[in-house]
């Protein structure tokens, strides 16, 4: 074990060998399996909370809808209904819940010898966020509405510290998305209407992750004895770890379509619908060791693509309770892999790829509203959300199951032109056995998560919508 009356001799050790044994290249051949198995994106990255309106409704419904302004991104066609600008302003605050019980272990110096157990803080992260949204509609004659949109419908993340039991598989993976998106809907006769808008969306994702000084020489070339003679002895603490980051960051851009049908005066049906976005992301990618190794740093690329959502909704009015049905399909399969690409040699042996190969999903549920007075509508909701994770691929910060979401929400209307929104929506899944890395494969991580683990969603959320 390296303790801080060793660290002079360590380095003086590093120095002698920097040359000709652990040279730049060799280290990055070595953090590449470390970084083989990290997970950068969480549960189908996707965020719902795009309207407080729909929070209380779980999210169903979304595209019948057509007197809400979040129709500019779930159903530009359903922007028709009115003949007045309409201006809606959002603020919900996500709180994921992550616990992870099991005993991570890590390759030990001898060979062929008995895996040692990493030592750190339990994996327990409780991570809260505010998530604004913006919403914009302005009829331009009586058939052709204009609308306009800002929000962050991939956005999300953990932070499991850098001590934590975990950290060899990630210490941070984020990824966030700010969308704009511009809109035109067209009432093609009392009961069609149709919608089309371009989204820009600006991209942004950020892993660390923690390498082991012993497990990346034990990997590097220099065998049980050269490293112990360096007293590189691997005993699972994080006292001398290292660690990898890497960041990038696009804007690219997409369309969504829209289709409103009214049945009758009391039902119509929406379907809406959000092209995949593919983002080629430019950044960096730093390796940094407190003792004996270089630094290792440059540019690098990699393709994240947020996939293609479809939405069918329901509506059915009755005198004061309306029924909604929704029903949508997302193209997780897109989602296969990460390829890194960088021009510096060095810098490409640690980016090794990631595969995913996650499943198309499906989300299905039903909403109600009852109006209990002119001013005060009631709703509430369930759904049932799919994973796209497999088994085989399922992470300690990427491993939800299918969840179960149950909501409820209230709107208020003060005067006429103004109306309170409020809800609240709480998201179970179900535990999930993983089982991340292989210490017995130098094409993956040298540390090895076995475990299970368990999540629950908290969104509460406050809106306004004004007419003018």
């Amino acid at each position: 074990m390296i303790d801080s009356t060793q660290t002079g001799r360590l380095r003086a050790a590093s120095l002698r060998v920097r040359p000709s044994r652990l040279r730049p290249s060799t280290l990055a051949l070595a953090v590449a399996a470390q970084l083989a198995s990290t997970t950068l994106l969480a549960q189908g990255f996707y965020v719902d909370e795009q309207s407080v309106r729909h929070l209380g409704n779980a999210y169903n419904g979304m595209a019948a809808i057509d007197d809400d302004p979040s129709a500019v991104y779930y159903n530009p066609a359903a922007m028709t209904s009115g003949d007045n600008g309409r201006l809606a302003g959002n603020l919900t605050v996500l709180n994921n819940n992550l616990d992870y019980d099991g005993q991570p272990v890590m390759l030990s110096n001898a060979d062929g010898g008995t895996p040692v157990p990493v030592q750190g803080d339990r994996v327990e992260v409780s991570d809260t966020q505010p998530l604004p949204t913006l919403y914009l509609t302005l009829p331009l004659d009586d058939d052709l509405v204009y609308g306009i949109g800002i929000n962050a419908p991939f956005n999300t993340g953990n932070d499991l510290g850098d001590r934590s039991k975990a950290r060899y598989q990630t210490i941070e993976s984020t990824i966030g998305t700010i969308t704009l998106t511009n809109t035109f809907s067209y009432r093609v006769n009392d009961q069609l209407s149709l919608g089309f808008g371009v989204m820009a969306q600006q991209a942004t994702a950020d892993l660390v992750q923690a390498l082991s000084p012993g497990l990346v020489c034990l990997d590097g070339g220099m065998g049980s004895a050269g490293c112990e003679a360096m007293d590189l002895t691997i005993d699972g603490s994080a006292d001398f770890d290292g660690r990898v980051d890497m960041e990038g960051d696009e804007l690219s851009v997409g369309y969504n379509l829209g289709l409103l049908y009214r049945i009758n005066e009391r039902q119509q049906l929406g379907f809406g619908y959000r092209s995949k976005i593919d983002h080629k992301l430019d950044g960096d990618v730093t390796v940094t060791m407190p003792v004996t190794f270089d630094q290792v740093s440059g540019s690098m690329t990699t393709r994240i693509t947020t996939p293609a959502i479809a939405n069918v909704s329901y509506q059915h009015r009755f005198d004061r309770l309306t029924l909604l049905l929704d029903a949508s399909w997302t193209d997780w399969s897109e989602f296969d892999a990460l390829k890194f690409r960088a021009e510096d040699p060095n810098v490409q042996a640690l980016l090794a790829d990631q595969t995913f190969d996650w499943d198309d999903s499906v989300r299905v549920g039903i909403a109600a509203e009852y109006a209990l007075s002119p001013s005060l509508t009631l709703r509430g909701g369930v759904a049932l959300d799919q994973s796209p994770i497999p088994d085989q691929h399922a992470t300690v910060d990427l491993g939800q199951d299918d969840y179960h979401q149950f909501a409820v929400g209230l709107s208020y209307q003060p005067s006429t032109d103004l109306v309170i929104d409020a809800g609240y929506m709480l998201g179970l899944t179900s535990s999930r056995d993983i089982r991340q890395g292989d210490i017995t494969d130098p094409n993956q991580n040298l540390a090895q998560l076995e475990g299970e683990t368990h999540y629950t969603f908290h969104s509460l959320g406050l809106g306004a919508r004004w007419s003018f």
